[in-house]
């Protein structure tokens, strides 16, 4: 039977657990309902947390595995997801997707180890009493703050004290990381540990279309650090130009979107991204045919409904062209863009055309 002071440590180790566990399960269940909501004039609003969500998954879709690197968020998500040309906001506002977005599910799912190698040793922490009640209170209030606020900003993970996120996961190791250090139950401990980020990648490349997907995000990754390391406004009017200049080789992107369709010719990331390149360049009845392909497989992506738009737009079919854009939130301006684009490369009645297609949406 055990003692009142142990009962006291159990009970107050099974606190911290409980905590971690409600804390999780509190961020899944927040994110899951709010993506699952039904788009409305409040969460279209480019502001609204949900819209800027949705415009991250669909940032993440393209390069699952590696994300788009660390600040790429801003000009990826307006080059490839909004269709803006110039940077539109820096982060997705909510940490856990700005994770996946920037460094990949594999990146999501690494830090997700250390969240919970962390909390597990705060339970050490408390069962060796080796800090004072107060102190593993802090930890334990300045974790679960890190994952409930994530669920709704992630303004310090894009900012330049990033390294913050990691203090108390450093702390809450330092504190419970020793006991039993080396015996064979901790250093098992410790190697599934190490191994589970590996499992999780393992999983994702056994994935059906798992090879595809990899091909395509390594398109993804060759075509944003060719353009977007080059791309700056006003050199650059607009992305579509810097794709026809050549100063720019989309070669080895075009490859590796070209071997991720011999794989699923229905890969939406391979599709809509030579759909948008083949548009850039005038070569509309090829975009048709790649962008309807990325259409079937993702009605709902942004950036598809939009360039699909488009061509509807120029090829004569002005309801279908604006049946896709009235479900898009176009605030900022993106018809804009692609009509002042119209009038710089195309001819009298692509403009006419698009200008048809213009009056029609707005109701003229």
């Amino acid at each position: 039977m055990l003692r009142p002071w142990a009962m006291q440590r159990w009970r107050a180790a099974g606190l911290v657990v409980d905590l971690g566990l409600i804390t999780a399960a509190v961020v899944v269940i927040v994110i899951w309902l709010l993506l699952l909501m039904q788009p409305t004039p409040s969460t279209l609003s480019m502001g609204g947390r949900v819209a800027l969500w949705r415009a991250g998954l669909a940032l993440i879709g393209d390069a699952p595995f590696t994300g788009v690197g660390l600040r790429g968020t801003m000009m990826a998500l307006s080059t490839y997801v909004y269709i803006l040309h110039v940077g539109f906001i820096s982060h997705v506002h909510n940490l856990y997707l700005e994770l996946a977005a920037e460094q990949g599910l594999i990146g999501l799912f690494a830090w997700g180890f250390l969240v919970i190698s962390a909390w597990a040793a705060l339970v050490q922490a408390r069962r060796r009493q080796v800090l004072p009640m107060t102190m593993q209170a802090t930890v334990a209030a300045a974790l679960t703050a890190l994952l409930l606020h994530g669920v709704v900003d992630a303004g310090l993970y894009a900012s330049r004290l990033a390294p913050l996120l990691f203090l108390p996961i450093g702390v809450a190791w330092a504190a419970g990381g020793r006991e039993h250090g080396n015996d064979l139950e901790g250093r098992s401990r410790r190697l599934l540990g190490a191994l589970a980020p590996l499992a999780v990648v393992a999983i994702l490349f056994a994935w059906p279309g798992s090879r595809a997907a990899w091909q395509a995000n390594l398109g993804a990754v060759a075509q944003t650090r060719a353009e977007l390391f080059l791309y700056t406004w006003p050199a650059w009017p607009i992305q579509d130009a810097l794709r026809r200049s050549p100063v720019i080789d989309l070669a080895p992107a075009i490859a590796r979107y070209q071997a991720a369709l011999a794989l699923d010719p229905a890969n939406v990331t391979a599709n809509r991204r030579l759909g948008q390149i083949a548009l850039s360049r005038g070569d509309r009845a090829q975009a048709r045919l790649w962008l309807e392909a990325a259409y079937t497989r993702q009605p709902d992506h942004p950036a598809t409904r939009l360039l699909l738009g488009e061509v509807y737009a120029l090829d004569g079919e002005p309801e279908q062209a604006v049946a896709l854009w009235r479900t898009l939130d176009l605030s900022m301006g993106q018809l804009d863009g692609r009509r002042w684009w119209i009038g710089e490369t195309g001819t009298p009645a692509d403009v006419a055309a698009f200008d048809a297609a213009l009056a029609l949406l707005r109701g003229e």
